[in-house]
C-alpha cells in the first residue's frame, strides 16, 4: 500500500501481514505486531489490542542513499482513509501493489517483495561481479533471534517471524544481531530468494 500522506513521511509502503503491519523506509522495515482479542463487532470479525503491540526494525546497513522504491502490478481497487476531522490527514484511492522493488539498495544489489501462495517472500538480485557479502540486516528491538533448522527465527511477545536462511551471521545471535550474505563472486548475474513464515 502506498503512502499519500496516512503515514509518516518516512514510509514508503505499508504492508498488512497475519497481525503484523510492516512499514517499508528506504534503509529499513519496522515489524509492527497486534494482538487480536476476542471481541467481534457482530459480523465475524476480530479487533486489535492497541496495548498488545510490539515493533522490531529491520536495517540495511551501508544501504545507498540513492534508492527508489517503487510499487509493482497494481491491484484494480483502492483504499480511502479517513483520519480524524481534518481533511489534510486524509488519504484517498491509495493504491495497493503485488510487487514491492529497492532499485540499488546497494550498488549492484535490487531487492523485491512479493506475495507467493499466501507467503511473503523477496529476491535479492545481484549484479554481475557484485559481493553479496555487502548486504547486511540489523536486526533490532526483537525478543530473541535465533537459528532454528536453518532458519532465522526472529521472536517477539506476541509470536514469531521464521525465514529462510542464507545467511552467515557477522556475531552470535542475540536481541540486536547483524546478518549478511555469504561473500563469493560471480561473473553473471544471481538471484537469492527468501520466504518470511508467520508463527
Amino acid at each position: 500500500m502506498e503512502n499519500k500522506g496516512q503515514w509518516p513521511v518516512q514510509v514508503s509502503h505499508a504492508l498488512r501481514v497475519a497481525n503484523t503491519d510492516i512499514f517499508f523506509e528506504s534503509d529499513r522495515l519496522t515489524f509492527n505486531f497486534f494482538r487480536l482479542n476476542h471481541t467481534h463487532d457482530g459480523h465475524g470479525h476480530g479487533h486489535s489490542d492497541p496495548q498488545g503491540t510490539f515493533a522490531y526494525q529491520v536495517q540495511f546497513l551501508g544501504a545507498g542513499s540513492d534508492c527508489q522504491i517503487e510499487g509493482g502490478y497494481p491491484y484494480g481497487d483502492y483504499t480511502n482513509y479517513i483520519l480524524g476531522s481534518d481533511p489534510s490527514n486524509w488519504a484517498s484511492r491509495v493504491k495497493a501493489f503485488a510487487k514491492l522493488k529497492y532499485t540499488d539498495l546497494y550498488e549492484g544489489i535490487d531487492l523485491e517483495y512479493y506475495e507467493h501462495n499466501g507467503h511473503l517472500k523477496y529476491d535479492i538480485r545481484l549484479a554481475a561481479g557484485v559481493d553479496p557479502g555487502i548486504f547486511q540486516m540489523k536486526y533490532t528491538g526483537a525478543s530473541k533471534v535465533q537459528l532454528v533448522n536453518g532458519q532465522l527465527s526472529v521472536v517477539n511477545p506476541i509470536g514469531a517471524v521464521m525465514e529462510s536462511s542464507l545467511m552467515d551471521k557477522s556475531n552470535s545471535l542475540s536481541a540486536n544481531s547483524i546478518c549478511k550474505m555469504k561473500s563469493s563472486h560471480s561473473d553473471s548475474h544471481q538471484v537469492s530468494t527468501r520466504a518470511l513464515n508467520w508463527s
